[in-house]
């Protein structure tokens, strides 16, 4: 065995060694200038509260204290723990099997906020209280999740990706939505304008109201629709699913390719349907055929055969 692997193993040793058998945590607390965006990575759990100031108190296992980063920099709240420099015997630790689950945890209070940024398998949960901004911005990557939100804003866009899980209660003027990957939301809104663009395997499920609902399904995405609109466009395709049977609108325009639509119009329906297509409606709109290629237009009767389940919340 040469020398340099001689004291490598030996580091790990002596690391392995200076752990204690259980876990023991600190915990900090740190005041801060204002900020507008929240950015948390790295497997923290946390918790957004309203207050006057803008502070944070995170709580974490000792051992991890050097990889913790909690700071403000150009209106940035960044909250991560970052593994790069640990010892391999520290990972094992965490990492390895029957590992130790790491304590890291988070409650940041602020009077307001207007976006979020969230990766790894980030939780976060910001209770019944409603935050308010001109613009709201949340994005989800990875494993994260928001298990409550309530927003009240101008404009809203959400964007999710991989995995990423949320659940939010959004009244905004423009809300615009783009989910990929096998991401999902769940949404109660009240909007003028609401734009949902879905693909991969994602879904949406969105119950509220609106005026014009713009809805851009590609791929094996999902999009559940639940409430009242005006108007609503629907672009399906490529197997994509658009369910808006329990959405009530006046008008309806569908352009579908290969892909499934069931819609609930009162008075105008317009449909293009392409590559067995299958559309189905309530109602008795007056209906516009721009055209219908080896595709089917049909009433709806409550037996609609699905890929997979779709359900709202």
């Amino acid at each position: 065995m040469n020398r340099a692997v001689s004291t490598i193993l030996a580091l790990s040793l002596a690391i392995a060694a200076a752990l204690p058998s259980s876990a023991q945590t600190d915990t900090k607390y740190q005041d801060f200038n204002s900020f507008s965006t929240i950015k948390v990575s790295g497997g923290f759990e946390v918790s957004v509260r309203q207050g006057y100031g803008y502070n944070v108190s995170w709580t974490f296992d000792t051992a991890l204290a050097d990889y913790v980063e909690v700071y403000v920099k150009n209106k940035v709240l960044t909250i991560e723990f970052n593994q790069k420099g640990m010892p391999s015997a520290l990972k094992k630790v965490y990492r390895g099997k029957n590992g130790r689950t790491a304590m890291l945890k988070a409650v940041v209070t602020a009077p307001e906020f207007s976006a979020l940024e969230l990766s790894d398998d980030v939780v976060l949960e910001a209770g019944t209280v409603a935050f308010e901004s001109d613009n709201l911005s949340v994005s989800a990557t990875g494993d994260a999740k928001i298990t409550s939100l309530v927003f009240n804003a101008d404009k809203a866009k959400i964007s999710l990706s991989k995995s990423a899980n949320v659940s939010m209660d959004l009244n905004a003027n423009e809300i615009e939505v783009v989910t990929s990957d096998k991401s999902i939301l769940s949404m109660k809104q009240d909007s003028d304008k609401l734009n949902l663009s879905s693909s991969g395997s994602s879904s949406i499920s969105s119950k509220g109201n609106s005026m014009d609902i713009t809805v851009n399904a590609q791929n094996s995405s999902k999009v559940l629709l639940d409430g009242q609109a005006k108007d609503i466009v629907v672009n399906a395709q490529n197997s994509s699913e658009v369910d808006a049977v329990n959405m009530f609108v006046n008008d309806a325009e569908l352009s579908v390719n290969s892909a499934m639509v069931l819609v609930n119009a009162a008075e105008n329906l317009s449909v293009d349907l392409k590559g067995g297509a299958k559309v189905y409606f309530q109602e008795d709109p007056i209906i516009k055929l721009v055209d219908i290629s080896s595709s089917s237009l049909s009433r709806y009767t409550g037996e609609v055969t699905r890929k997979r389940p779709l359900r709202i919340f």
